[in-house]
């Protein structure tokens, strides 16, 4: 989600938006995994990078509302209940 809402505080589109969303969950989660010496979990199930796609599509469709504590919240939810 903060590399979308990054991505539209620096003007550029949607579509860009859900893109940078995408790469920046996936790839905190394989940072994350080879820190701790482990196989990154997005190479053994396309779980994760659903989870970032659906969370990055709700902010950018809910971050036009102005505020973007409720855009997060709506993404954190959606992720958390898919």
């Amino acid at each position: 989600v903060l590399g979308a809402q990054k991505t539209l505080a620096l003007g550029h589109g949607p579509l860009t938006a859900v893109t940078m969303g995408v790469f920046t969950g996936c790839i905190g989660g394989v940072l994350r995994d080879v820190l701790c010496g482990r196989t990154p979990w997005i190479f053994r199930s396309e779980l994760y990078a659903t989870a970032s796609l659906a969370g990055a599509v709700v902010f950018v469709l809910v971050s036009p509302s102005g505020n973007p504590a409720i855009a997060m919240w709506a993404a954190f939810l959606t992720v958390v209940f898919v």
